[in-house]
């Protein structure tokens, strides 16, 4: 009976010794790796994070566009500053869309989160209120009449990495008197700073290659600007009414000098062409009346009709071959070829 129970003894110990031997062998099996629930956690650590909320984020309006958000307007009307956010509910927010906020009139400071690309059309326009406005690096567009008739506005900074300035982006913007373009743009649209009748002087970057309609017309403060070497189109009535003007220098590209462009700049009293000049166009002096002498280059073929009309010049010499109409300067003008 003894040696039954010990052989049985024996039997259970080789059985459980067995056992061991293979849990520890499916262990190896396995690369060594812990459990699947520790790679499913490797895995985890690689997927990209959600972005965190910033800004004011409760505060705005938004829609989604393609799996991001597009900032459209606020829930108080009645908030005086306001930080646009970057990311809400673990999207980006990529746009402030069109007129979001346009006919805000509360509004006085609004900052824009680093990480949103575009402002969209009249996005703040009419915003009356609005004094400041920080508008990050991140920015690459600023669409048309995007902060047109911020009368209250005083200082904007246009960022580096600005892939497009839209017409009339600042138009009628009537305290603004400082502009900082520190993006390498080649056309400032038509319109930009129409009406800024407090802006005194502007430094246009040298990239600049051509200036929209209107672009600076009835900046009535405007009293000295220099235009880049690089400029070579000017858009009909650029400067008109630009009544504090004093004197201007076209760069060697200007060839044509268009409709309107320095109409009406009463204090306009020196003008030097490029010396590539071949065309004058309609009304392009008309009533400069400070304008009392003037400099033509051999270049020049034609100028066009009230060109120099109501201005103060007594004679003039034209190049030989330049055509004028009989209405491009007052009547008592001596002209000689």
């Amino acid at each position: 009976m003894k040696s039954t129970l010990r052989r049985l003894l024996i039997i259970a110990l080789a059985a459980l010794t067995a056992a061991t031997m293979l849990i520890v062998s499916g262990c190896s099996d396995n690369g060594g790796k812990s459990s699947d629930s520790s790679a499913d956690s490797s895995v985890s650590e690689t997927e990209k994070p959600k972005a965190e909320n910033n800004g004011d984020y409760e505060k705005v309006k938004y829609e989604e566009d393609d799996g991001e958000l597009v900032i459209t307007g606020v829930k108080d009307k009645k908030l005086t500053t306001l930080t646009v956010p970057s990311a809400i509910g673990g999207k980006t927010v990529k746009a402030i869309g069109e007129a979001a906020f346009a006919g805000n009139k509360k509004l006085k400071k609004v900052t824009i989160s680093d990480g949103v690309i575009s402002i969209g059309g009249n996005a703040f326009d009419g915003c009356t209120a609005l004094a400041e406005v920080d508008i990050p690096d991140s920015i690459e567009y600023i669409s048309a009449f995007s902060f047109n008739a911020c009368s209250a506005l005083k200082k904007i900074a246009v960022p580096k990495d600005i892939k497009m300035l839209y017409g009339n982006a600042f138009s009628d913007c009537s305290s603004l008197s400082e502009v900082v373009i520190n993006a390498p743009v080649k056309n400032l649209g038509d319109g930009m700073f129409r009406n800024c009748t407090s802006l005194k002087t502007i430094k246009i970057p040298d990239s600049v290659t051509s200036l929209g309609i209107s672009s600076f017309e009835g900046c009535s403060a405007l009293s000295e600007i220099s235009l880049p070497m690089n400029l070579a189109s000017i858009g009909g009535a650029c400067f008109k009414s630009c009544s504090s003007l004093t004197e201007i220098t076209l760069p060697d590209k200007v060839q044509f000098v268009g409709m309107r462009v320095f109409e009406d700049c009463s204090k306009l009293g020196k003008v030097t062409l490029s010396d590539n000049t071949n065309s004058i166009g309609n009304y392009t002096f008309k009533n400069c009346k400070a304008l009392s002498s003037m400099e033509f280059p051999d270049t020049l073929a034609s100028i066009g009709e009230e060109a120099f009309l109501g201005c103060s010049l007594n004679e003039v010499h034209l190049p030989e071959h330049c055509e004028f109409s009989e209405s491009s300067f007052e009547k008592s003008v001596k002209i000689t070829k």
